[in-house]
């Protein structure tokens, strides 16, 4: 049996953009209501940002 970690109640969709910063503290403070991730996950979500950046393109 698989658990997942998150669920579609904990899909966001916003009708404006927000920032980089603002998405990603969202989403981990979604994975950490899930008790997936720790407080420390945000800051870490930072670090590796300087170092590779996660930017998709085409607004995703």
């Amino acid at each position: 049996m698989t658990q997942s970690v998150l669920t579609i109640d904990q899909i966001r969709i916003h009708p404006g953009s927000v920032s980089k910063e603002e998405a990603m503290r969202e989403a981990a403070g979604i994975l950490q209501d899930a008790g997936a991730v720790t407080a420390a996950y945000f800051d870490a979500m930072l670090q590796r940002e300087q170092t590779v950046s996660t930017y998709m393109g085409n607004e995703l």
